[in-house]
C-alpha cells in the first residue's frame, strides 16, 4: 500500500495536510527522514501546554489505535517500541556521529 492511499491524499500535499486538525502523527520513513521536523505536538508538550490541549490529540490517537484488529495492534506496539529504542539510542550516542 503507498502513502498516498494509506492517508487518503498525495505524498506531495503532506507538509500542508499535516498542520490541519485533527492532529496526526507522522512516522517518518525514508522519504521524510532529512527536512521534514513538525514536532507539534512535541511543541505543545515540551512548551507545558495543559493536559486540556494535550488529551484531545492522544485520545483521537487511541481511538484509531482500539479500533484496528488485535494482530494490527500487536504490529503496531512492536514496531513503535522499535522505533522509540532505536530513536532513542541515535538520539543519544554522540560517538556513532563521529565518523
Amino acid at each position: 500500500m503507498t502513502s498516498a492511499a494509506m492517508n487518503g491524499f498525495p505524498d506531495a500535499k503532506i507538509p500542508k495536510e499535516f498542520k490541519k486538525d485533527p492532529y496526526r502523527i507522522l512516522i517518518v520513513a525514508d522519504m521524510f527522514q532529512t527536512g521534514f521536523d513538525k514536532p507539534l505536538l512535541v511543541d505543545l508538550f515540551l512548551s507545558g501546554a495543559e493536559r486540556d490541549r494535550l488529551d484531545p490529540i492522544l485520545d483521537a490517537c487511541t481511538d484509531i489505535y482500539k479500533q484496528l484488529e488485535l494482530d494490527d495492534q500487536i504490529k503496531f506496539k512492536s514496531a513503535a517500541k522499535s522505533f522509540v529504542r532505536t530513536y532513542g539510542f541515535l538520539g543519544t550516542d554522540s560517538s556513532l556521529w563521529k565518523c
